[in-house]
C-alpha cells in the first residue's frame, strides 16, 4: 500500500478509502489510486477485505445458451477483465428460459454478487422495467436499450450490420437477394439486422419480395430447411445473407444437398465471425461483431460502476467489420 500511495501521490488512508469504496474520496484522486494499483499490479487480500467490508468480489453472469460459440468469446473478455480487477465469476445458463433468468438474478442477491452482466435473446419493455427496478448494478451485452431507458449496454449496430452485409451482396451484382432472419420477436439480432437488409435493397431500388424472407431460428437444422424453402421457389434468389454464421453453415448445407455449389450457384454471407467461418469449406464471408471486446468492455463498465469510478460511457456502440471469404461471388 506504501508504494501505491507514493505513485499516486496520496496518503496510505486515501488508498485505504478507495480500496473500501468511500464516498469521501474525489473522483480524479480515485482514478489516480487506482491507475497506481494497475501500475504496480497491487491486489489486496480479498479474503481479509471481505471479512471487513462484507465485499464479495463476485460478478454474475447470465446468459442463455453457454455451449453457444458467440457467448463463448464474450465470456473469454469478460473473464480477463474480472480476473485482472481481482473478480471473481459465477455463471448462470437460463436455457433461454424467462423464469430461470429471474430466478439467476434472485440467486446472485443472495449469494452477495456486487453485480450482473446479462446476456438474453429477447428484451421487451417489461423485462427492462423489472432490470432497471433490480437492485444490483447490471449490464446487457448483445442487447440495444432503446426508449430512454438508462440500462447500461454494450452492443454493434445491428442496423447498419444488416445493411453492409446485404449492400456487400447488391455490390457483387446481386438482385435477387433473401433474408434467413431469427425470431421475428428478437428486436435486437433479427429485426434491426432485417431494417438493415431492406433499407439496402431499397436504396438499390430493388422491390421487397417477402418470399425472401424467412423467419429462422439461428440453428443449422432450421436453416437448411429454410434454404431449400428459398431454393425451390418459382424465381430463387442468387443470394443469401444469413442473420449468423450457424445460419450460413446450415444454409449451405441445405443448398448442397440440392446440388447448388457455393458461390458458384449461390453466394452466402453470414454474421458474428465464429472461428468455424474460417475453416468452414467454403469458408464463409460475414460480418464481424467484437465478441470478446463486447465481453471486455461491459465488464469494465460494471466494474466501474461496483467502484464508484468516473464513467464517460454507459451505453456503448462497438465497431463491426466486413470479412470477405469465400462464400460469395460476382453474380453471372
Amino acid at each position: 500500500m506504501d508504494e501505491v500511495a507514493k505513485l499516486a501521490g496520496v496518503s496510505k488512508a486515501t488508498v485505504s478509502r478507495v480500496l473500501n469504496k468511500s464516498d469521501l474520496v474525489q473522483p480524479e484522486t480515485r482514478e489516480k489510486v487506482i491507475w497506481a494499483m494497475e501500475k504496480l499490479n497491487y491486489k489486496p487480500n480479498m479474503i481479509a477485505r471481505y471479512l471487513r467490508k462484507q465485499e464479495t468480489e463476485l460478478i454474475g453472469i447470465i446468459l442463455p445458451d453457454m455451449s453457444n460459440p458467440f457467448y463463448s468469446k464474450v465470456l473469454k473478455g469478460i473473464e480477463e477483465v474480472a480476473y485482472k480487477f481481482g473478480y471473481d465469476v459465477v455463471l448462470m445458463n437460463t436455457n433461454y428460459s424467462e423464469e430461470r433468468e429471474k430466478n439467476s438474478f434472485k440467486t446472485l442477491l443472495e449469494r452477495r454478487a456486487e453485480g450482473v452482466l446479462f446476456m438474453c435473446h429477447r428484451l421487451d419493455n417489461e423485462k427492462m422495467k423489472w432490470l432497471e427496478e433490480f437492485t444490483l448494478p447490471s449490464v446487457i451485452i448483445s442487447r440495444t436499450i432503446r426508449n430512454n431507458h438508462k440500462i447500461p449496454f454494450v452492443n454493434i449496430d445491428n442496423v447498419q450490420g444488416g445493411y453492409d452485409a446485404t449492400r456487400y451482396l447488391i455490390s457483387l451484382g446481386h438482385r435477387k437477394i433473401a433474408m434467413i432472419s431469427g425470431p421475428f420477436d428478437d428486436e435486437n439480432s433479427s429485426l434491426d439486422r432485417i431494417a438493415g437488409y431492406i433499407k439496402a435493397i431499397s436504396e438499390a431500388n430493388i422491390p421487397f419480395n417477402d418470399h425472401y424472407l424467412k423467419e429462422g431460428d439461428f440453428t443449422f437444422v432450421t436453416a437448411e430447411k429454410l434454404v431449400k424453402e428459398l431454393l425451390t421457389l418459382p424465381d430463387p434468389p442468387t443470394a443469401i445473407f444469413a442473420v449468423s454464421d450457424e445460419t450460413a453453415i446450415g444454409a449451405i448445407r441445405g443448398a448442397l444437398d440440392l446440388g447448388y455449389k457455393v458461390p458458384e450457384d449461390l453466394s452466402i454471407i453470414g454474421f458474428d465471425n465464429l472461428e468455424i467461418a474460417s475453416y468452414y469449406n467454403p469458408t464463409l464471408t460475414t460480418i464481424a461483431q467484437p465478441m470478446t471486446e463486447m465481453g471486455r468492455r461491459a465488464t469494465q463498465i460494471l466494474i466501474n460502476i461496483i467502484e464508484k469510478r468516473l464513467i464517460k460511457e454507459l451505453q456503448v456502440i462497438l465497431p463491426h467489420k466486413l470479412i470477405v471469404r469465400e462464400s460469395t461471388a460476382q453474380y453471372r
